[in-house]
């Protein structure tokens, strides 16, 4: 029996966002580890309703593959102290789950489309617009 189905097991048949992609991040982690589970990851993505949160498990999963694969057990760490590592909460290298856009998730804009100082108006004179811009004078 895996590690994936002793922690989370496959009988299930209803589970939120957070639940889904948690385990497939854990799905991930336990394909690297030799265990692969196709038909649990099938499962997972269809689950979500929409492409965007379908797109968010997959991506999940490859970063629990990404993450162990970089944490292949040999010698003196072992397939549990992986596990306990990146699954169970003991890493510091935590999943980042993007916010669901569709719920508000968003607490903040990218920093690409954060402000832009030649696009803000500046209170101290009006007249400012009607003047040649600075870097032209350069």
């Amino acid at each position: 029996m895996s590690l994936y189905d002793r922690t989370y097991g496959t009988d299930w048949d209803d589970l939120d966002r957070e639940s889904v992609i948690a385990r497939a991040f854990a799905l991930g982690v336990d394909e690297a580890l030799g265990n692969p589970n196709p038909e649990e990851r099938e499962r997972l993505v269809e689950t979500m309703g929409s492409a965007y949160d379908r797109s968010v498990v997959d991506l999940a999963y490859q970063e629990g593959l990404k993450k162990a694969s970089n944490r292949t057990p040999t010698g003196e760490t072992d397939e549990r102290s992986v596990w306990r590592d990146l699954v169970d909460g003991d890493s510091d290298d935590p999943v980042d789950v993007p916010p669901d856009p569709t719920e508000g998730g968003r607490t903040s804009l990218p920093s690409a489309l954060s402000s832009i100082e030649a696009l803000e108006r500046k209170a101290e004179d009006s007249r400012d617009s009607l003047q040649r811009p600075e870097f032209l004078d350069g």
